[in-house]
């Protein structure tokens, strides 16, 4: 039993550490623990490509919205450069900054998701939603950001 201890406790502490950053990624962004998402899916990034890294990117940007909205951004125009995107991805991201309340980056986001889904049904009532929010938000510089986009609401 003495040897049983020891040897229960290592294999119980390896298998804690040695998780896939993917899923710890997930399970963060699922709980609302933002920073922890942002950290687990950076470090699943690491030698990821394609399509797995388009949507690890994507998490990450859900959990950017919330703690840093900026590198959010960033992100999205980094994948808007270099991948195709959905309406459905810009569509989730801005939906996480505005939830976040952070309106101006939303604004950002859908600027790029526009120009290169000009017209979207889709996108036309998003702007409507983040341009209402950010009108019972009292934020001025957000509704300056969506006369551009064709927000009306903004008078």
């Amino acid at each position: 039993m003495r040897r049983l201890l020891p040897t229960l406790l290592l294999a119980s502490l390896a298998a804690c550490g040695g998780g896939d950053p993917a899923q710890a990624g997930y399970d963060a962004l699922g709980s609302g623990d933002y920073e922890a998402a942002a950290t687990a899916f950076t470090k699943a990034l690491s030698g990821t490509q394609g399509a797995q890294r388009t949507d690890l990117t994507l998490q990450l940007c859900q959990a950017l919205a919330h703690s840093d909205a900026a590198a959010c951004v960033a992100k999205m125009k980094e994948l808007d450069a270099a991948t195709e995107l959905r309406v459905q991805d810009y569509n989730v991201v801005v939906s996480e900054l505005k939830s976040a309340r952070a309106y101006v980056p939303a604004t950002d986001v859908l600027k790029l998701a526009t120009a290169a889904f000009p017209g979207d049904e889709k996108l036309v009532a998003l702007i409507q939603v983040v341009g209402d929010a950010a009108k019972n938000a009292g934020d001025d510089d957000a509704l300056n950001a969506l006369k551009g986009l064709g927000y009306v609401g903004n008078d």
